[in-house]
């Protein structure tokens, strides 16, 4: 099982699915460490590799900047899925 707990100030289109593909092909040896910082400083998707499926993701919470005064989101415990299914399966 692999858990990936990610937190940024916003994310791009399908940017953790993109970082989660990097990850695996470097978890998988099919890729050296080296090569995140590669695809990082490209700054050129197309050289990351996989985009890893959505399948198994799941959104635990969302702040925002205090100045909005939008209360903060946390999922139940039982993490309610985005996207359903099993990862890797």
């Amino acid at each position: 099982m692999l858990t990936l707990d990610l937190s940024a100030n916003a994310f791009l289109h399908h940017m953790v699915r993109n970082i989660a593909g990097v990850l695996i092909a470097i978890g998988a040896g099919e890729r050296e460490p080296e090569w995140a910082q590669e695809v990082l400083q490209a700054r050129d998707r197309a050289l990351g590799g996989i985009t890893a499926p959505a399948d198994g993701l799941y959104l635990t919470g969302v702040d925002y900047p205090k100045e909005f005064a939008i209360p903060s989101v946390r999922a139940a415990s039982d993490f309610r899925a985005i996207g359903g299914g099993d990862f890797g399966n």
